[in-house]
């Protein structure tokens, strides 16, 4: 009950942060981000309810956040709440734990860390094969993996990565769905564009 509550009155509140923050530098918003979280908290203690928030919901919660700023084009502080999300999933031994890894891989990926970026994915991928073998996750996160590797020049690595991850999409959703068929035109443009014929 407490954890839907206080995401209830987050996100209320959110629209409004993020309506006035939006001239701010990030560090302003981040120090209001987090003043606002503590006002939330103090209100909460007040009517008498405590934080029994557990570590699954504090990633999902943090990861939500993350994506919001990452949206918003604010890098800085969408690594900061995926990062904090990472500390969470820690305590989880599931296949979730792999989640704000992911995310964080994203934020890299997108600002041109592509070294840090397959540290990232490739941890995600670990995590997924180890809890879901070849699943449609699993194979995503191949996927991203693979284009880390085209990004820092491994064409071999990454032709038998994204092969891997694409293979794993068309036997689990078939080649005509969405996600399938983006990956495939994906890899025909990396096989054209970076592989000799």
């Amino acid at each position: 009950m407490y954890a839907k509550r206080k995401k209830e009155i987050l996100d209320s509140r959110m629209d409004d942060f993020l309506e006035s923050t939006k001239n701010w530098d990030l560090h302003e918003q981040l120090e209001r981000k987090k003043e606002m979280e503590k006002e939330v908290e103090e209100e909460m203690i007040e009517n008498g309810q405590k934080d029994y928030l557990t570590p699954r919901e504090l990633v999902f919660f943090r990861c939500a956040i993350g994506l919001v700023y990452q949206s918003l084009g604010n890098d800085e502080l969408a690594l900061s709440e995926f990062m904090e999300a990472k500390k969470f999933a820690q305590a989880m031994n599931d296949s979730d734990s792999s989640i704000p890894l992911s995310c964080i891989g994203s934020v890299f990926y997108h600002v041109g860390q592509f070294l840090l970026a397959q540290k990232y994915y490739t941890k995600s991928l670990e995590i997924r094969q180890t809890y879901l073998g070849e699943g449609v996750d699993t194979a995503v996160s191949m996927i991203n993996v693979a284009a880390c590797l085209q990004c820092v020049g491994d064409f071999p690595a990454a032709h038998d990565m994204y092969n891997k991850g694409i293979s794993i999409l068309n036997e689990k959703l078939g080649p005509s769905h969405p996600r399938s068929s983006i990956a495939n035109r994906n890899f025909n443009r990396f096989r054209t564009n970076f592989l000799k014929q």
